[in-house]
């Protein structure tokens, strides 16, 4: 009878015992298997004890003091007193039998070291336990592995995978190291697209279940590391993949409630690898790349910090591909203010409700520090522009404001020909208007200012020096636009003369065709002439030039400088 067969024994009840042995394939074929029934009614004084004898399906010859038993073995329980096994069957070892129905006596367990080969196709070994662990392996000394798992073939579901872990209510693989600069679980992979650990959660309930779960208790430890040695090929220390529309393929955890703690920590030693890599390779659809969530009252969703002190660094650069597409993109979902970076018509777009969209706080004490800062190279740029675009109210495109007895509200500059400070419309100051230069007989510690001319009305002022001809006659010309410009025309003569004749001098015909006559009663005399004339171009004839104006909105009731008055409301 071989292992594969079923056969087995029914003994006799004549021995006052009734006996079941299990169909074991194993136990069947082994024809030296003794099995004795000692009872009060078989066994005899100063004799040996009944033995059944197990045999092939056609049994042989009967042994002297044995029975015969033939027949289809029931499978259930041998009861029995004892056994007699024979040569070969010492303590702690057990039944087994090879490919060829052989039977043989083996250490109970594995034979360590085990190693060998075999090709099956269900697998080397299953376990299942309903209430404890399947298997732990444990590794005393230093350097060692509890279990160490090789896959060298692919399949179509994982890939080969040396260790696999499958749990429907615990977990698949635990993986602990007590000792110092260990790991708990270590996934090596030197193939090609192949991986060191693999998670797989089939769950598609919804519930929160995890591939892979890394927990680190001690200090400075790690709950997952993922290292990829390989020094070319874009290697990955860690590969996540989530297939739902909804899913995550890394979660990072971290539940202390005090510290500098961190959820993900990533490290790159090559000079131009990348932390952290996120990508959203969907082609549409409004997909993340990387996104961080902060719930803290303080707390900061992304913070990139470039530790280097030397260098062109960088604490987070952001770039876009796409004609329309923004590099940085912020909204504050509590105001509905946001803000972009690298638009299409935009280089930095800030909108919001609150009093400051943008703000810029420099908190140097000397030097040339700026708040902001803008500059431009274009041959028809503007460094800072601002813009209020309401069409009502005192706002303001640029304000500027100092709080220095020595400062600059706003201050302007340009080489020569060009503006330093340019107004497109009227131009106002509450303080005198001046040109302020280096004081010419004492540049380097003096400045020399000097003051426009006020009047309740805008004037052009011209002037010169002209010589009467013999009869004591003189034309005074004037620019080609003067008459374009200027209306109201006020005229002053002054006679240059040395001599002790007494001179006079008159204007005989008044601004014609952009000149006037003058004459004085003697001839070849120099005459100084000014005229001065109201303003009278188009913005003036269209905005007029008001002398008293009653204040409007927030500035009624408040002053410009309430100190002078020995008041507190400043206009704004």
């Amino acid at each position: 009878m071989s292992c594969a067969q079923t056969q087995g024994v029914h003994l006799d009840r004549t021995m006052n015992r009734t006996f079941a042995l299990a169909g074991s394939a194993c136990a069947a074929a082994l024809g030296v298997l003794m099995i004795s029934a000692r009872s009060a009614s078989s066994q005899v004084q100063g004799q040996q004890p009944g033995y059944v004898k197990l045999q092939t399906a056609t049994p042989g010859t009967a042994q002297v003091g044995n029975q015969n038993v033939t027949g289809t073995g029931i499978f259930g329980v041998v009861k029995m007193n004892a056994f007699v096994l024979p040569t070969g069957a010492i303590s702690g070892r057990v039944l087994g039998c090879d490919n060829n129905g052989d039977g043989f006596w083996q250490v109970d367990g594995l034979s360590l070291p085990f190693n060998k080969i075999v090709n099956l196709a269900g697998g080397l070994m299953s376990l299942t336990n309903q209430s404890g662990s399947g298997i732990t392996v444990q590794a005393g000394g230093t350097a060692l592995t509890g279990i160490l798992g090789g896959a060298t073939a692919l399949s179509s579901s994982f890939g080969s995978s040396g260790v696999v872990g499958d749990s429907i209510a615990g977990n698949g693989v635990v993986g602990a190291s007590s000792a110092a600069g260990l790991y708990g679980v270590v996934g090596v992979a030197n193939g090609s697209q192949s991986c060191g650990i693999a998670g797989y959660n089939a769950d598609t309930t919804g519930s929160l279940a995890y591939g892979v779960w890394g927990q680190a208790s001690g200090d400075h430890s790690v709950g997952i590391l993922g290292l990829s040695t390989s020094t070319s090929g874009p290697t990955i220390g860690i590969s996540a993949v989530a297939n739902s529309v909804s899913g995550i393929a890394i979660r990072a955890s971290e539940s202390g409630a005090t510290g500098n703690t961190i959820g993900v920590f990533s490290q790159v030693q090559s000079g131009t690898g990348t932390a952290i890599w996120g990508n959203a390779a969907a082609q549409s659809g409004a997909n993340i790349g990387l996104k961080g969530w902060a719930q803290g009252t303080n707390g900061m969703a992304v913070l990139g910090q470039a530790l280097a002190s030397t260098g062109t660094t960088y604490g987070g650069r952001f770039e876009a591909s796409s004609p329309t597409g923004y590099a940085l993109y912020a909204i504050n979902n509590a105001t509905g203010a946001y803000a972009y970076l690298g638009g299409p018509t935009y280089t930095i777009y800030a909108e919001g409700a609150s009093s400051r969209t943008i703000f810029g706080n420099n908190t140097a004490t000397t030097g040339a520090a700026y708040g902001v800062y803008g500059q431009t190279v274009s041959t028809t740029g503007r460094g800072v522009y601002g813009n209020a675009n309401a069409g009502t109210g005192i706002n303001y495109g640029v304000f500027g404001d100092t709080d220095s007895p020595t400062g600059y509200g706003v201050y302007g500059s340009g080489p020569a020909g060009s503006f330093g400070v340019y107004a497109s419309g009227n131009l106002g100051a509450s303080g005198t208007k001046s040109f302020r230069i280096d004081h010419p007989l004492d540049p380097r510690n003096k400045y020399l200012l000097h003051y426009c001319a006020e009047g309740p009305e805008p004037q052009n002022i011209y002037n010169g020096v002209v010589k009467t001809d013999a009869k004591g006659y003189a034309w005074v010309d004037l620019p080609s636009y003067f008459a374009s410009i200027n209306k109201d025309c006020r005229y002053q003569l002054t006679v240059l003369d040395d001599s002790e004749d007494f001179v006079l001098a008159k204007v005989t015909r008044g601004v014609q065709g952009n000149r006037f006559q003058i004459r004085t009663n003697k001839g070849g005399v120099k005459v100084s002439w000014e005229v001065k004339a109201t303003r009278n171009d188009l913005w003036v004839q269209e905005h007029g030039a008001p002398v008293e104006v009653e204040k409007q909105g927030t500035e009624r009731g408040t002053y410009q400088h309430p100190e002078l008055y020995n008041k507190q409301s400043k206009s704004p």
